[in-house]
């Protein structure tokens, strides 16, 4: 599957959400307690990967895959 850190960290745009969609990627806003969000760059600065690869990460593992 594609990583999260191969997504822009910008909104989507008509000229790059068509490599987005093709990577598989959809932008997916959410709110998180303030503890959890530190929680989640604290561990990404652990790892030297972005926050988007740790959620990516945290969520696959989450969700079984």
């Amino acid at each position: 599957p594609p990583t999260a850190s191969a997504w822009p960290r910008k909104r989507p745009t008509a000229a790059n959400s068509a490599s987005w969609k093709a990577a598989g990627l959809v932008p997916f806003p959410l709110k998180l307690s303030q503890a959890h969000a530190d929680k989640l760059r604290a561990l990404a600065a652990e790892r030297g990967v972005s926050t988007n690869d740790i959620v990516a990460d945290v969520l696959q593992k989450a969700l079984g895959e």
